[in-house]
Protein backbone atom coordinates (compact mmCIF):
# COMPACT_ATOMS: atom_id res chain seq x y z
CA UNK A 1 0.00 0.00 0.00
CA UNK A 2 1.27 3.09 -0.81
CA UNK A 3 2.43 5.84 1.76
CA UNK A 4 -0.08 8.63 1.76
CA UNK A 5 1.79 11.90 0.32
CA UNK A 6 2.89 14.11 3.23
CA UNK A 7 1.56 17.93 3.61
CA UNK A 8 3.50 20.79 3.50
CA UNK A 9 6.11 21.30 5.79
CA UNK A 10 4.31 24.12 8.49
CA UNK A 11 6.75 26.56 7.49
CA UNK A 12 5.10 26.42 4.19
CA UNK A 13 1.38 26.00 5.35
CA UNK A 14 1.73 28.90 6.79
CA UNK A 15 3.23 31.09 4.58
CA UNK A 16 0.87 30.09 2.31
CA UNK A 17 -2.09 30.83 4.93
CA UNK A 18 -0.22 34.54 5.16
CA UNK A 19 -2.26 38.05 4.09
CA UNK A 20 -1.55 37.62 0.24
CA UNK A 21 -1.24 42.02 0.54
CA UNK A 22 0.95 41.55 3.53
CA UNK A 23 3.16 38.97 2.38
CA UNK A 24 3.75 40.74 -1.14
CA UNK A 25 4.75 43.52 0.60
CA UNK A 26 7.21 42.21 2.86
CA UNK A 27 8.96 40.36 -0.06
CA UNK A 28 8.73 43.35 -2.18
CA UNK A 29 10.39 45.64 0.41
CA UNK A 30 12.93 42.56 1.26
CA UNK A 31 13.68 42.12 -2.41
CA UNK A 32 14.27 45.26 -4.00
CA UNK A 33 15.41 47.70 -0.99
CA UNK A 34 19.14 46.08 -1.76
CA UNK A 35 18.73 47.01 -5.68
CA UNK A 36 17.62 50.71 -5.04
CA UNK A 37 20.11 52.98 -7.20
CA UNK A 38 20.93 50.12 -10.05
CA UNK A 39 20.00 50.97 -13.72
CA UNK A 40 17.84 48.07 -13.64
CA UNK A 41 16.73 47.34 -10.05
CA UNK A 42 15.77 43.50 -10.62
CA UNK A 43 15.23 39.95 -8.53
CA UNK A 44 16.26 37.27 -10.07
CA UNK A 45 16.18 35.01 -6.68
CA UNK A 46 12.50 35.81 -5.55
CA UNK A 47 12.49 32.20 -3.98
CA UNK A 48 15.10 32.64 -1.84
CA UNK A 49 13.48 35.60 -0.76
CA UNK A 50 9.74 34.18 -0.34
CA UNK A 51 10.92 31.27 1.66
CA UNK A 52 13.38 33.66 3.99
CA UNK A 53 9.92 35.62 5.12
CA UNK A 54 8.65 32.51 6.58
CA UNK A 55 11.97 30.66 7.18
CA UNK A 56 10.81 27.67 4.52
CA UNK A 57 13.99 25.35 4.05
CA UNK A 58 15.17 25.63 0.38
CA UNK A 59 18.32 24.06 -1.55
CA UNK A 60 21.19 26.67 -1.05
CA UNK A 61 22.28 26.16 -4.77
CA UNK A 62 19.34 25.06 -6.73
CA UNK A 63 15.57 25.57 -7.47
CA UNK A 64 13.57 22.77 -8.44
CA UNK A 65 10.32 23.12 -9.04
CA UNK A 66 9.32 19.66 -9.45
CA UNK A 67 9.95 19.52 -5.44
CA UNK A 68 7.03 20.22 -3.66
CA UNK A 69 8.27 22.92 -1.34
CA UNK A 70 10.26 24.94 -4.31
CA UNK A 71 7.08 24.20 -6.88
CA UNK A 72 4.66 25.96 -4.42
CA UNK A 73 7.58 28.90 -3.70
CA UNK A 74 8.00 29.29 -7.59
CA UNK A 75 4.24 29.49 -7.85
CA UNK A 76 3.86 31.62 -5.15
CA UNK A 77 6.41 34.17 -6.68
CA UNK A 78 4.55 34.07 -9.84
CA UNK A 79 1.37 35.52 -8.05
CA UNK A 80 2.73 37.71 -6.29
CA UNK A 81 5.13 38.92 -9.30
CA UNK A 82 1.05 39.31 -10.77
CA UNK A 83 -0.10 41.04 -7.22
CA UNK A 84 2.87 43.68 -8.22
CA UNK A 85 2.14 44.22 -11.75
CA UNK A 86 -1.71 45.21 -11.27
CA UNK A 87 -0.07 47.20 -8.60
CA UNK A 88 2.29 49.29 -11.25
CA UNK A 89 5.01 48.44 -8.75
CA UNK A 90 7.40 45.88 -10.80
CA UNK A 91 6.47 43.51 -13.40
CA UNK A 92 8.42 40.78 -15.35
CA UNK A 93 11.59 41.71 -17.05
CA UNK A 94 14.14 41.11 -20.07
CA UNK A 95 16.48 39.56 -18.35
CA UNK A 96 17.51 35.93 -16.99
CA UNK A 97 15.54 34.32 -19.15
CA UNK A 98 12.01 35.81 -18.51
CA UNK A 99 12.34 34.67 -14.69
CA UNK A 100 13.43 37.95 -12.91
CA UNK A 101 10.93 40.74 -12.31
CA UNK A 102 12.04 44.73 -12.52
CA UNK A 103 11.49 47.66 -10.34
CA UNK A 104 9.18 49.57 -11.83
CA UNK A 105 9.51 53.73 -11.22
CA UNK A 106 6.31 53.67 -9.05
CA UNK A 107 7.27 50.75 -7.25
CA UNK A 108 10.74 52.76 -6.41
CA UNK A 109 8.97 55.85 -5.31
CA UNK A 110 6.98 54.06 -2.56
CA UNK A 111 9.80 52.08 -1.09
CA UNK A 112 11.65 56.00 -1.03
CA UNK A 113 8.65 56.23 1.69
CA UNK A 114 9.24 55.66 5.42
CA UNK A 115 6.48 53.09 6.11
CA UNK A 116 7.67 51.76 2.58
CA UNK A 117 6.17 48.12 3.78
CA UNK A 118 2.23 49.67 4.69
CA UNK A 119 2.11 51.57 1.41
CA UNK A 120 3.06 48.64 -0.78
CA UNK A 121 0.33 47.12 0.95
CA UNK A 122 -2.04 49.73 0.52
CA UNK A 123 -1.11 50.03 -3.23
CA UNK A 124 -1.10 45.94 -4.11
CA UNK A 125 -4.34 45.84 -2.08
CA UNK A 126 -6.52 48.50 -4.07
CA UNK A 127 -5.26 47.15 -7.58
CA UNK A 128 -6.23 43.97 -6.24
CA UNK A 129 -9.37 44.08 -4.48
CA UNK A 130 -9.98 40.74 -4.84
CA UNK A 131 -7.76 40.42 -1.63
CA UNK A 132 -10.17 41.73 0.52
CA UNK A 133 -8.65 44.37 3.41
Amino acid sequence: MPKPAAGPAPELAALLAMDRAELAAEVFVRAYTPVLGASYPRTSGLGWTIAAVAGVPLGKWTFDTDRPTDGAIARLGTELALLWERAGLAARGVFNEGNGVVLLFHGEELLLRDDARSVVADAIRAANPHLGG
